[in-house]
C-alpha cells in the first residue's frame, strides 16, 4: 500500500466510523496498521497523520524500534487508533 493510499484509507476510516457515530474513538482499540519499509518513512507518515488527526479524537502511535521499549509500550497503552511501524520494530 502506497503512502497516498494509506492516507485515503485513514480518511475513509475517520469518515466511516467517527462522523457516522458508529464507534467511540477514545475507547476503541487500534484499527489501522500502517507498515513502512524504513524508519524515515514511518516518521514522515506519523508526522502527517498527526496533522491529519489534529482536530479528530483519534490518536496515532509510532513504533519503529531502536528506542526505549518501555516508552513504546506506554504509547500503545494510550489507546492509539492508528499504528505506524516498520517490519522489524
Amino acid at each position: 500500500m502506497g503512502f497516498v493510499n494509506a492516507f485515503h484509507y485513514v480518511n475513509a476510516f475517520i469518515v466511516e466510523k467517527f462522523h457516522n457515530k458508529r464507534v467511540d474513538p477514545v475507547s476503541m482499540k487500534p484499527y489501522v496498521l500502517i507498515i513502512t519499509p524504513n524508519r524515515e518513512l514511518a516518521q514522515q507518515t506519523h508526522t502527517q497523520l498527526q496533522l491529519l488527526l489534529k482536530h479528530q479524537p483519534f490518536k496515532s502511535v509510532l513504533l519503529i524500534g531502536g528506542r526505549d521499549i518501555q516508552a513504546e509500550k506506554a504509547a500503545l497503552k494510550e489507546k492509539a487508533n492508528v499504528i505506524v511501524s516498520t517490519p522489524v520494530s
